[in-house]
C-alpha cells in the first residue's frame, strides 16, 4: 500500500484572543482528516475565515495542532521539538501567498535559494552556483538571474523564485498556500501550468489551498470544502463539481463565475440568508445550520459528522433533502 505524503487525522486547533479583560478562544480547525498520496493534488477550498490557512501552517509544523496528528510520509511528526524538525523540512516545503512579501529584498536570489541548502548542509564547495541555476531554469527562469534583486521581477517571476526555493531540498510534498491569489489572471495560468508540469518530473504531493473553484477544480485530483473549521465535504474534483452533496458546497458552486455565457442562464444562484456564524461563538450542532435553507430542528442539536453519501462524503444530517431540490 502506498504510504501517503501527508495524512492529518482529526487535527484541531484553536488561538486565544483578548478583547479587554476578556479572552477568547477561535476554534480555527476542527477534527479535520486529510489524506494527500504521493503525485497527487488535494485543493482546500472555502472562504476566508475557514481555517484553510491554518491547516496550511499545522501541515508543514509552522503550527502545532491541539489534538489529532499529523504524518509525513509516514513519520508521526505531530509533536516534534524545532529543533527536531530540520529532517522534515526535506520532505515538506510551503509556498506563500504574497511572492512579494515571501522574499528579502536585500537578498540575491542565488543568497535566497541557496539559504535552505546552507541552513541543511547541502551546499558543497564549487556545486553551488550549478545548483541555482538548476533551480532557476527548472522554474523557466535564467541562470543569470540569480545575480538580481527581487525587485526587479514580476509578481508572477517572484513566485517561481519561491517555487523554486521550495524545491531546493528536493521534497516531495509541496503546501502551497493561496499560491496564484496575488496574480493577474493570465499569470496564474502560467504558474499552474508550472506546477503541473513540475509535478509531473518530480512526483510531487501538493496541498493546495484555494478560495477559487475554478483554480481548485484545474488543478486537482481530489477537493476537501472547508466550513468554519471543519471539512464539510470531500471527493474528487469532477463529484464535487458535478454532484455536490452538501449545501454549502452547492451554494460556493452557484456563486462561482461562468466562463460560458450559455450556461449561465441554467444554473441557479443561491443566496443565502441568515445569520453568519462567528468563529468565536459557532452555532450549536452544525455550523452551517444558521444560513442553511434545509436546516431543521435536528440541525442544532448534532454536528454531523463526515459520512459516505452517493459518490462521496458529506457531513450532513439530511443530504437527501439537497438531492431533492435539484
Amino acid at each position: 500500500m502506498t504510504e501517503p505524503a501527508l495524512r492529518l487525522d482529526g487535527v484541531s486547533k484553536s488561538f486565544a484572543v483578548r478583547g479587554g479583560a476578556r479572552t477568547d478562544r477561535v476554534h480555527a480547525v476542527r477534527g479535520v482528516d486529510l489524506t494527500v498520496l504521493p503525485g497527487q493534488t488535494v485543493a482546500l477550498v472555502g472562504e476566508s475565515g475557514s481555517g484553510k490557512s491554518t491547516v496550511a501552517r499545522i501541515a508543514v509544523r509552522l503550527a502545532e495542532p491541539d489534538a489529532g496528528t499529523v504524518t509525513i510520509a509516514g513519520r508521526d511528526v505531530t509533536h516534534l521539538r524545532p529543533r527536531e524538525l530540520g529532517p522534515l523540512r526535506r520532505d515538506v516545503q510551503m509556498v506563500f501567498q504574497d511572492p512579494y512579501a515571501s522574499l528579502d529584498p536585500r537578498m540575491r536570489v542565488s543568497s535566497i535559494l541557496l539559504e535552505p541548502l546552507r541552513a541543511h548542509g547541502q551546499v558543497e564547495k564549487g556545486t553551488a552556483e550549478r545548483r541555482v541555476a538548476e533551480l532557476l531554469e527548472t522554474v523557466g527562469l535564467r541562470a543569470e538571474d540569480g545575480d538580481r534583486y527581487p525587485h526587479a521581477f514580476s509578481g508572477g517571476q517572484r513566485q517561481r523564485i519561491a517555487i523554486a526555493r521550495a524545491l531546493a531540498l528536493r521534497p516531495r510534498l509541496l503546501v502551497l498556500d493561496e499560491p496564484v491569489s496575488a496574480l493577474d489572471v493570465s499569470v496564474q495560468a502560467q504558474i499552474l501550468a508550472l506546477l503541473r508540469s513540475l509535478q509531473e518530473q518530480l512526483g510531487l504531493a501538493y496541498l493546495f489551498i484555494t478560495h477559487d473553484l475554478h483554480v481548485a477544480r484545474e488543478v486537482s485530483q481530489r477537493i476537501a470544502v472547508m466550513h468554519l473549521g471543519r471539512v464539510v465535504e470531500e471527493g474528487t474534483a469532477h463529484q464535487v463539481f458535478t454532484d455536490p452533496v452538501h449545501p454549502y458546497t452547492r451554494a460556493l458552486l452557484s456563486a462561482a463565475p461562468v466562463a460560458d455565457p450559455r450556461s449561465r442562464g441554467t444554473r441557479q444562484r443561491i443566496v443565502l440568508s441568515g445569520d453568519l456564524p462567528s468563529v468565536l461563538e459557532p452555532p450549536s450542532g452544525c455550523g452551517f445550520r444558521t444560513r442553511c435553507w434545509l436546516a431543521r430542528a435536528e440541525c442544532a442539536v448534532h454536528d454531523p459528522a463526515l459520512e459516505p453519501h452517493r459518490s462521496h462524503q458529506a457531513a450532513c444530517l439530511f443530504p437527501e433533502e439537497l438531492d431533492a431540490t435539484g
